[in-house]
């Protein structure tokens, strides 16, 4: 049996004049000591050999980040938004659009749930002005939609997940094929699934790096296992 390879998208910025390709530690970790091989997969300028990178690829992995371009949503910048460079956000909204068309399986992080989003054509929700505190790595509490794969994941409909966020998927406005499973007690967003696959998944919170090992080892030994060929 094949050892699937995850290809993770990755961040691309300026540092000191200097140009910067990195992936946190925490999201190849989590693929690693679940049974994956991670591939890092670089937003370089051109597409030319993106789909060679897709190929190579038995599942892929969409970490968080900062905010993209809320124009691809029909907003404006607004003073809240740290911005991810054009090259990140344009590579990985091709990246993500190949990917779900061709039904290979996906774990999208946080800012990767809301490009899962986007990229089906919803909208997000530029700012949080929720009562509830969705930042710095805040605990609460989320429900999840019975018979859905995170209850098969993790056999409950109540889950504490860790959250980092201040913009979120529009629940008014899900993107085509996609679903919301889970929500926190506001009613933001916490899990969607593309309808084309069973393991094509979104989530808002920060498994890579949840305090709770087995709830990381359940979520991201499930995506690994759908990634087996």
């Amino acid at each position: 049996m094949k050892t699937p390879l995850i290809g993770i998208n990755s961040n691309y910025e300026i540092r000191d004049g200097k140009p910067w390709i990195d992936v946190p530690e925490n999201y190849i970790k989590a693929v690693y000591e679940n049974g994956g091989i991670p591939f890092i997969i670089p937003p370089l300028e051109d597409t030319l050999h993106l789909d060679d990178y897709i190929g190579l690829s038995d599942g892929f992995l969409f970490m968080g980040g900062d905010d993209y371009d809320p124009g691809l949503y029909g907003c404006d910048v607004l003073p809240s938004m740290e911005l991810t460079h054009p090259r990140r956000t344009y590579h990985d909204l091709d990246l993500m659009k190949k990917v779900l068309a061709l039904n290979k399986p996906v774990l999208a992080i946080c800012a990767g749930m809301q490009m899962m989003n986007i990229a089906c054509g919803g909208k997000l929700i530029p700012h949080l002005e929720t009562g509830m505190k969705h930042t710095n790595e805040y605990y609460h509490s989320i429900s999840i939609s019975p018979q859905s794969v995170l209850t098969d994941i993790f056999i409950k409909e109540q889950l504490i997940v860790n959250s980092y966020h201040h913009q979120a998927i529009d629940p008014n406005f899900p993107g085509k094929n996609l679903k919301i499973i889970a929500k926190a007690p506001d009613h933001i967003p916490e899990a969607v699934i593309h309808m084309n696959k069973l393991f094509q998944l979104g989530v808002q919170w920060h498994p890579e790096r949840i305090d709770d090992r087995e709830h990381r080892e359940r979520l991201f030994g499930s995506f690994i296992k759908a990634c087996i060929k």
